[in-house]
């Protein structure tokens, strides 16, 4: 029978002929090694075409494993399709569409965002590819399933044991999409800074620098924050003053070189100068034995 749900948080099409097997646990395993680990639903699904899952604005991150047949997806930020041996994962906060039109069979997780067992998925966006342990992962969560049918009930150490292997298999499949998106985004954050160091004249906002970035303010900070240990405003600072140290040693005047570094007066230059370094550009330049200069 078909299994049709249609409200404000999702719609929902499981044709007849479609399989859904929700992984359960043993009552008395109390779950530990799984859904206490930020796991709020798996399940292992043989779906028909016409199958469709439609969330406009998901509270969960969704990983889906294809094992066989196709699966199109929609997330709004990119569209595409898996095949056999292909993984999806949709973040928290997206649309995440997907429907079938083969026989298709597949294993997904729904994560809980706001767990800290997945705090590490934070910055990432939707992306799909190969996966690399789909075929271990669905051999456990098929051993998961059999555990939580079995009668009676054997060892609660026996599901916790593989609920802890799947939450394993699980890191191993991100850690090269992290990798990934740490090197891209630290390629993004050299652009912004040498954009900066090509300009240091210019009043820099971090929206300025995020939109260079291509990211967004929160988003940009949060890595740039990462990828340097400091802000971006303390970055350019740092960078505007190893320029005047630079220009110290010449015989740039004052008015000049805070003109160049986007200070709107020689003393306004000073006063960053000195709260940056503990003295005055004047000291460390007798200091260091700069050119003569003026103010």
């Amino acid at each position: 029978m078909a299994v049709y749900i249609d409200d404000k948080s999702q719609t929902l099409i499981i044709p007849d002929g479609s399989v859904e097997r929700f992984i359960t646990l043993p009552s008395y395993s109390g779950a530990d090694g799984w859904f206490n680990s930020g796991v709020d639903l798996a399940g292992i699904s043989f779906l028909k075409p016409g199958y469709l899952v439609i969330r406009p604005d998901a509270v969960h991150h969704v990983l889906l494993f294809c094992t066989a047949g196709e699966l199109h997806y929609d997330c709004k930020a990119t569209r595409g399709s898996i095949g056999a041996g292909d993984k999806l994962f949709i973040p928290a906060g997206y649309c995440q569409e997907y429907h079938c039109g083969v026989d298709t069979s597949m294993f997904w997780f729904h994560l809980l965002p706001g767990h800290s067992r997945w705090s590490y998925l934070a910055d990432l966006k939707p992306m799909a590819g190969r996966s690399i342990y789909a075929d271990e992962c669905e051999n456990v969560l098929e051993k998961i399933y059999l555990e939580g049918q079995a009668m009676p009930h054997r060892s609660d150490k026996i599901p916790q044991a593989y609920c802890q292997l799947a939450l394993a298999l699980l890191d191993g499949e991100f850690e090269s999409d992290i990798a990934d998106e740490e090197i891209i985004m630290q390629s993004r954050m050299r652009k912004v800074v040498r954009m900066v160091g090509m300009n240091l004249r210019k009043t820099w906002t971090v929206s300025q620098l995020a939109r260079l970035a291509g990211m967004s303010v929160s988003h940009f900070h949060v890595v740039f924050v990462r990828c340097y240990g400091k802000s971006p405003m303390a970055m350019i600072q740092e960078m505007r003053m190893e320029q005047a140290k630079s220009m110290l040693h010449t015989g740039s005047t004052l008015d000049v070189i805070g003109e160049m570094l986007g200070y709107g007066s020689p003393f306004s230059f000073s006063r960053a100068f000195k709260s940056c370094t503990g003295m005055s550009p004047q000291e460390y330049r007798r200091k260091c034995g700069g050119g003569e200069g003026r103010a």
